[in-house]
């Protein structure tokens, strides 16, 4: 783990955003975990995670996403990504196959607009 990784979150209208810097892997799982954890517990119905600022993204990072990610679809609710595309944590996804799993956004902004236009 870098001291720089850093992993916070807040609630806002409806929804929950999650922001990560820094690396995701075995020695940050459980401060991710932990903040996606707060996240859901706030009872929002749809979580925004912003990867943008993560230099590596490893396996315990998509853990801690497909665990979140089940207990929002379980909720009827909704998990969204936000991650620069090319970067790190788009490699993972896409060389797995799993950007389909989860809507992806390249901007904050356009993930808010995605989960609250009426259309959402």
């Amino acid at each position: 783990m870098t001291s720089e990784s850093g992993f916070g979150w807040r609630l806002a209208a409806g929804y929950a955003v999650v922001e990560v810097s820094g690396e995701v892997d075995l020695c940050t799982q459980a401060r991710f975990a932990k903040v996606l954890d707060r996240a859901v517990g706030s009872g929002a119905g749809l979580v925004v995670v912003d990867l943008r600022g993560v230099r590596f993204f490893a396996a315990a990072g998509l853990a801690c996403l497909e665990d979140v990610g089940a207990v929002m679809r379980a909720r009827g609710g909704a998990l969204h990504l936000v991650c620069a595309i090319p970067g790190p944590v788009w490699r993972v996804l896409s060389v797995l196959g799993l950007q389909q799993r989860w809507p992806v956004h390249q901007q904050l902004a356009e993930a808010v607009r995605a989960i609250t236009s009426p259309t959402a």
